[in-house]
């Protein structure tokens, strides 16, 4: 726990892409384009493959809509419907480079909220399920003023080591997404600069440096 507690999101995962696309980098290269560079990209062809690449980093399809967990009994019905329906047509969600990068944005922030709460409260605010008056009721086939008086400081104990359990795996969960996304759009950005580009851009450049004049 101390370790989750004392993980800095701000300074932990600061990705070589972002200080390849700094604001400086980007406006040397543009200051250094030339007239043929400009008629390179109005090329039919060319403005087709940046659309084809511009969708396939930015478009998420089914990733961006989370699973949402109530509590009930429906879940279970819910998460495995869903996961038929992934099985059944094969598809496996990922999130785009672009939707990654706002994603991790936002667990930042998240995380850094859940540290907090952690700390104060030895719990995160979001998980209100009392896990010790849950078993209790579920297994009474009878009412009981007195029976409930008798479990009230056993469910009260079950209840916070649920919730002290809840916080420390909410936090693992965050910094896992966090790491995840991370290891994702690096993945993606060194496959982008070391073949992509290249494969669809700077050879056909190449092939029409003799033809553009």
């Amino acid at each position: 726990m101390e370790e989750l507690l004392s993980f800095d999101s701000n300074v932990n995962g600061f990705f070589n892409f972002q200080r390849v696309l700094s604001i400086d980098a980007i406006i040397n290269e543009t200051i250094c384009l030339d007239r043929k560079a400009h008629l390179f990209w109005e090329i039919p062809i060319i403005d087709a493959k940046v659309n084809e690449l511009m969708y396939v980093l930015s478009f998420s399809r089914d990733a961006k809509f989370k699973l949402n967990m109530t509590g009930d009994t429906k879940d279970a019905k819910t998460f495995f419907a869903v996961k038929k329906h992934e099985l059944e047509n094969k598809k496996k969600p990922e999130l785009s480079f672009v939707d990654s990068l706002f994603m991790m944005f936002k667990l930042r922030k998240k995380i850094i909220k859940a540290q907090a709460e952690c700390k104060a409260y030895d719990n995160i605010r979001q998980y209100t399920h009392n896990f010790g008056d849950y078993i209790f009721y579920k297994s009474m086939n009878f009412r009981s003023t007195y029976l409930k008086s008798v479990a009230d400081n056993k469910n009260k104990e079950l209840n916070q080591q649920a919730r002290k359990t809840a916080a420390e795996y909410d936090l693992e969960v965050l910094l896992l997404q966090s790491n995840t996304l991370l290891f994702s759009c690096e993945k993606s950005f060194i496959k982008l600069i070391n073949f992509r580009l290249f494969v669809d851009f700077i050879l056909m450049v190449r092939s029409l440096a003799n033809v553009i004049l």
